[in-house]
């Protein structure tokens, strides 16, 4: 563990001592605390800001995932309306075929008109008055 710290950036123990040296030398011993919070502190920003980064990559993919399936959707919905048209228009096809048909059949034909009886003198007429 000691060694993972020690080669920290590629830096041998001497090079961190001359670092250290330094920043004692040029910010004091009284001040090294408040660096350090705000090191710490700016390091947790930084960290903070990388992770909000990272959620707004998160939810712009998950957007991006639900357009593709409301895309997908859409065209279900699209062919679905397109069988139910189909099937609409074949039906009324066969209703105006079924009404065509049956209008045909109740048309009289000249060769089978139908004669009305002719009418018997001897027959009453309701409402009338027998002469005779």
């Amino acid at each position: 563990m000691m060694q993972a710290a020690v080669l920290f950036l590629n830096l041998g123990a001497g090079e961190v001592f001359i670092i250290i040296l330094i920043i004692v030398m040029f910010f004091g011993t009284k001040n090294l605390p408040q660096l350090a919070r705000g090191l710490g502190k700016g390091i947790r920003d930084f960290r903070e800001a990388a992770g909000n980064i990272q959620r707004e990559i998160q939810e712009g993919a998950e957007e991006m995932k639900k357009s593709i399936n409301l895309q997908e959707e859409m065209d279900e919905l699209k062919a679905a309306t397109d069988v139910m048209k189909n099937d609409i228009q074949e039906g009324l096809n066969n209703i105006n075929k079924n009404a065509d048909e049956a209008m045909t059949d109740d048309v009289i034909k000249p060769d089978t008109q139908q004669t009305l009886p002719e009418p018997d003198n001897n027959d009453i007429i309701p409402g009338s008055i027998k002469r005779g």
